[in-house]
This record gives C-alpha cells, structure tokens and sequence, in this order.
C-alpha cells in the first residue's frame, strides 16, 4: 500500500483485499486495509460484503470491525440475504448479536423464501444458539 496501490482494486468477479481479509478472519489485514481507505461497503458481482462474508463465517471480530468502520449492516447479497440472515443460518450466534446491536431489521424477509425472517431461516436450519440469542433479543419471528 505504500507504494499506492488501489485499496479497491478488484477481481474478475469483484473480489477486493478487504472482501479477503474478512472472509479468511484476517483482522489485522482488515484493519490496515480500512485505515487505507477501503470502500467498506464495496460489493462483488454477486452482490457480497466484507461484513456479509464475515458474518457468513463467523468472523465475529472482522465484523465487529466493519460496523464500526460504518458498513451498512443490511446490505444484502444477491437474492436478498443479509448479513444477520447468512449468520443466522450458519449458526453464528456472535456475529448475529453483533449484527442486531448494530441495528440490523431482524425483521427483514427473504422474498425467494416465503417471505421467512432470519428466525424462520435459523429454526428451518435447527441453529438452536442463534435461536435462543434471537428468542432473547425479542427478534421478530414473523415478517
């Protein structure tokens, strides 16, 4: 980065450094990429995140970093999944909390899926710690 590189510099598939970092729990390449100036809400062809990816692995620490750098928390990817859903249904219940503290709509639906919450997603998927932290947040069961 030094030598100014572009921070934002994509793949064919509009992969950047930042989407890397946080897909593989790297925080400390995380961090410098957002103190270069990383678009932290910089999406793929596929419509993904830094945060969405994140969430979608458990990256609690990648995540808590990208809300506060300002990631908008319910970005969601292609078809309609957000970040709070994709952690929801990967059983990630520290992302999610972290994700609802942060503002996310647990209330937003999926359309491809009958219109289900995250509740419903995590309760299809039996994710019975995400459950019980959704059940605890008040989060809302129905659309």
């Amino acid at each position: 980065l030094g030598a100014r590189a572009d921070v934002n510099a994509t793949d064919e598939k509009g992969t950047t450094a930042l989407y890397t970092a946080a897909r593989c729990d790297g925080a400390g390449a995380l961090e410098t990429l957002l103190n270069a100036g990383a678009d932290v809400d910089q999406q793929r062809a596929s419509g993904g995140t830094a945060l969405y990816v994140a969430a979608q692995n458990g990256a609690v620490s990648c995540v808590s970093m990208l809300l506060a750098a300002g990631a908008s928390v319910d970005l969601p990817k292609e078809g309609g999944f957000t970040p709070l859903m994709v952690s929801t249904m990967r059983g990630h219940a520290g992302c999610a909390a972290a994700l609802l503290e942060a503002g996310a709509q647990a209330e937003r639906t999926y359309d491809v899926a009958d219109g289900w919450t995250a509740m419903m997603l995590g309760a299809h998927l039996n994710q019975l710690g995400v459950l019980r932290m959704l059940c605890g947040s008040r989060a809302a069961l129905l659309g």
